[in-house]
């Protein structure tokens, strides 16, 4: 059977996520790119250098920079 706590986690997990989601949707295309190879694919940022064409430095600054929107937009979502 099914605990009371375990289906309030399981709807607390399905609404962040869906929070996430809806902030992803309003970052730039660039920003969306970089998290989701990031933190979905897994790719190191070696890994994204040679994907995007872009510098190590560069990836850093871009992925610092995405986290950063994202993080403003989850504490903005109500």
């Amino acid at each position: 059977m099914v605990e009371e706590e375990d289906i309030s986690n399981i709807l607390q997990k399905d609404f962040e996520v869906s929070k996430i989601q809806k902030a992803m949707k309003e970052l730039d295309d660039w920003s969306k790119d970089i998290i989701y190879r990031k933190f979905i694919e897994e790719k190191s940022n070696e890994e994204i250098e040679v994907i995007l064409w872009i510098s190590n430095d560069n990836v850093r600054q871009k992925l610092s920079r995405a986290i950063k929107q994202l993080k403003s937009r989850l504490e903005n979502t109500p």
